[in-house]
């Protein structure tokens, strides 16, 4: 069976993405809001740690929400993408 190499560090991409989602990045000071890494920012620091791998927005948000299942764990508020308005060429 051909397994995919891990990193030096050993871990697995589920161990690194479940960190990344944990992680505060900072504080917002009107709300008070821990406000941690967008899905995209995970996504690139998880193909700069595992190169070739392959893995969705949607795995980030399926693993998101099995954290917060946990009620130990407190997910920090992430930044939502803004939806683009009459993004049309008219």
């Amino acid at each position: 069976m051909d397994e995919t190499p891990r990193p030096p560090s050993g871990r697995t991409i589920r161990e690194a993405s479940e960190e990344l989602l944990l992680e505060t990045v900072r504080v917002d000071e009107r709300t008070g809001r821990n406000i941690g890494y967008p899905y995209e920012a995970i996504l690139n620091r998880i193909f700069d740690e595992f190169p070739g791998c392959v893995t969705t927005v949607k795995c980030l948000r399926w693993y998101a929400v099995h954290l917060n299942r946990d009620p130990e764990v407190r997910m920090p508020f992430r930044p939502r993408k803004r939806p683009v308005i009459g993004g049309g060429d008219g």
